[in-house]
Formats: structure tokens, C-alpha cells, sequence
């Protein structure tokens, strides 16, 4: 499907950034209701809507495959859900397996991510957002494994976007069309070393948000002349330490305004931060240095605050990548056939973000809860 011939209710949704989208709050899944079938119209039994709504509440209490789904939607889900006027009764897996493989998967993200940032909680001072790739390995076929990039809000550890790499590409053209579904004023944008571009740094900027980007020697030049530099005359700017796992970690953050005596050529570069982390395990001490970029100058956040929001970085990783993989044992998945991974991987995120939105702190308790209480799965699906 293609964007331009989407439905008119979903334009600003599904074709446009959501700084123009106003969402009246209400049922999530009457928005599947307004993305296109894939299918001829004629002979069609099950709106899309509705395999959508019980693919999700399905994926909610823990199933993972389009065999599991099948089967929770023909013996439990007409105990769970309003499935009345359907007269064609409940669909079973092959339906599933075959319409979810072929419906348009950014489509859907693009819907879903919208809503979820409609009803994100409103908070003062600036939000931050970062961005990573998955391979879905358990979907490859033969030897090229699809990647998702995902667009993680901090605060809530919600997923607002997400977009898969086109075939021989990498992440990096997947970012800006990314971004593109949020607006930037007042965000902080993280993302790694592979995505400290000056590309990516103009259109951040240009759009009025702020970046926040690791410095690797991927930026040669401008990594040896930050890395030469006398990094005592910029004193330390905020410390830090913390235990666990058996190990101790002291973060030193230091911070160099850019200007006359010191110019990078990157996109409305304001400061150079650099991280020394001092980490003792038993009798072993390592160090590590690390050196970011940003266009934050020194009246928009205090060092401690830049230091919280590259420690937050990580939060993608373990937040969301570490649930889907351990929770969802999404590595393992057998789904291979057309969209179905990136659907399936869509509604892990959705059900990740829905059950933060819900107050869940631990999304493996809150599967479970939903699979064993009727009213938490209406509740987490259908009351934000």
C-alpha cells in the first residue's frame, strides 16, 4: 500500500508527521479498522480489523507464532473480546498466517506509533527519544536477515516509531524517515556511533531538535583532534558511581564548548563531551573514554543531565531489544513468510508500549497477568 492511498481519517496519521495529527482519545484498535487489506474485497470473510484486534490481544498473553494465535483466537478469544457481528465466526491460523504476511507493514507502524505518541504523558523540559536496529535472525531467509529500526521514547519506554532496512542497505537511510514521524522541537535525539552523520545532524537540527551522537573513529578527523585534545584544561563537569553485578563504575563527564579556540566541522555543533568510565571487578580496573557530539549548548542542559541522557542511550537495548529477545524469544521466531516478521515484531513493540502505558514494570509478569486476568487484557488493550 501506498502512503498516498491511505484513507482520508488516517492521512495525517499514516502520511504525514504528528505534529499535525489530532487523535481523539479512544480505542486503539478502531484504528486497525481504517489500515488496507491486502486482499481482493471480493470473497473477504474477516475485516482486518478484526484479525489485527486478536492478533494483538493474542501476542498480549503470550503467544508468539501464527499456530499459537490461531488457536488462542478459536478457544479463548470469544471469552476476551467483543466478537459479536462477525457472522463468519473466528478466524482460524492459515488466515492469519496469510493476510498478516501480506498487509503493509509501515502502514501499520506508522498508525500505531502515532497513536502511541497522541497519548504519551505530557512532561515539562525536553524529552528524549533514541533509535537502534534489530536483525529479526530467527526470520532470515537464506542469508539476508531483516532489520527493524525502532524509535524508543525514554521516559515511558514506549516505541513511537519504527521502520525495516531495505535490502542491502544499513540503518542509516532508515533514520531521517524515522524521525520523520515525530516532532523534534524540544527532543533530544541518541542514537550510536554509526549514526554521528552530518546529514542526520542538519535535518535534527533544521527541525529544531537537539542530537546527542557518539564520536567514533567512523569521523576520523574530527575523532583524533577531540581525542588530542588537553582534556585538563576542561575540567569535570559532573561524576558519578555506581555498583552491581559485582562491579564498580565511576563516570567522569567533562564538556568543551565549541568556538574560536576549538571548531568542529559538524552541523550546529555546540559542545564536545567526553566520558571517562572507570570500572573495578575484584583486583581488575579498566578504563574506558568515550567522546560525544551535540548542539546543546551549555544554558540547555548541565552536565549531569547530558551524563543521564548518554547512559540512557542503552535503554533501547535493554528496555525493548533484550524484552522482545528474551521475553518474546524473538530470535527463535519461525515467522518468515512476506511482512510477517515485521508484523509480528510491530505488535511485540505495541504490547511493550502498552503495558508501560498501563503502569507494568516488568513486561513478562504483565503478559502473564493478561493471559490469566480478562479484565487487565481489556483494560491494557483498549483504556489508554
Amino acid at each position: 500500500m501506498s502512503e498516498s492511498s491511505t484513507t482520508p481519517e488516517l492521512i495525517a496519521t499514516l502520511a504525514e508527521s504528528v505534529e499535525d495529527l489530532d487523535i481523539a482519545p479512544g480505542s486503539l484498535l478502531g484504528l486497525y479498522d481504517l489500515v488496507e487489506d491486502p486482499r481482493d474485497p471480493r470473497g473477504v470473510r474477516h475485516p482486518i480489523g478484526l484479525l489485527l484486534s486478536i492478533a494483538t490481544a493474542a501476542v498480549a498473553c503470550g503467544n508468539r507464532s501464527w499456530e499459537a494465535i490461531g488457536q488462542w483466537a478459536a478457544e479463548v478469544a470469544p471469552d476476551r473480546m467483543d466478537l459479536t457481528g462477525y457472522r463468519h465466526g473466528i478466524p482460524d491460523e492459515s488466515t492469519f498466517r496469510r493476510t498478516l504476511s501480506e498487509v503493509d507493514g509501515q502502514a501499520v507502524d506508522n498508525a500505531l506509533g502515532s497513536w502511541i505518541w497522541a497519548h504519551l504523558p505530557q512532561r515539562p523540559g525536553l524529552r528524549a527519544v533514541a533509535f537502534d536496529g534489530k536483525a529479526l535472525r530467527g526470520a532470515a531467509p537464506k542469508y539476508v536477515t531483516p532489520v527493524t529500526v525502532a524509535l524508543l521514547d525514554i521516559d515511558s519506554g514506549t516505541v513511537i516509531a519504527q521502520r525495516q532496512v531495505a535490502k542491502k542497505s544499513n540503518e542509516i537511510p532508515a533514520a531521517a524517515p524515522l524521525l520523520s514521524r515525530i516532532p523534534l522541537h524540544d527532543t533530544v535525539v541518541l542514537a550510536d556511533a554509526l549514526h554521528c552523520q552530518r546529514d542526520l545532524a542538519a535535518t535534527i537540527a533544521g527541525r529544531g531538535g537537539y542530537y546527542l551522537l557518539q564520536l567514533k573513529a567512523n569521523q576520523g578527523g574530527m575523532f583524533e583532534a577531540v581525542e588530542a585534545f588537553d582534556w585538563s584544561e576542561a575540567g569535570i563537569g559532573a561524576t558519578d558511581d555506581s555498583t552491581g553485578h559485582g562491579r564498580e563504575e565511576l563516570r567522569t563527564v567533562q564538556t568543551l564548548a565549541l568556538g574560536e579556540a576549538f571548531v568542529l566541522d559538524f552541523p550546529a555543533a555546540a559542545q564536545v563531551i567526553r566520558v571517562e568510565r572507570v570500572r573495578r571487578e575484584g583486583h581488575r580496573e579498566s578504563v574506558e573514554v568515550c567522546y560525544y557530539l551535540t548542539n546543546l549548548a551549555f544554558e540547555d542542559a548541565t552536565a549531569t543531565q547530558l551524563a543521564t541522557w548518554i547512559r540512557s542511550e542503552w535503554h533501547i537495548e535493554n528496555r525493548l531489544h533484550w524484552v522482545r529477545d528474551v521475553t518474546f524469544d524473538e530470535d527463535r521466531s519461525q515467522i518468515r513468510t512476506g511482512t510477517g516478521p515485521r508484523i509480528m515484531a510491530t505488535l511485540r513493540n505495541l504490547v511493550i508500549s502498552l503495558l508501560r502505558l498501563a503502569g507494568e514494570t516488568n513486561i513478562a509478569a504483565g503478559l502473564r497477568r493478561c493471559a490469566n486476568r480478562p479484565e487487565h487484557l481489556r483494560k491494557t488493550l483498549l483504556s489508554q
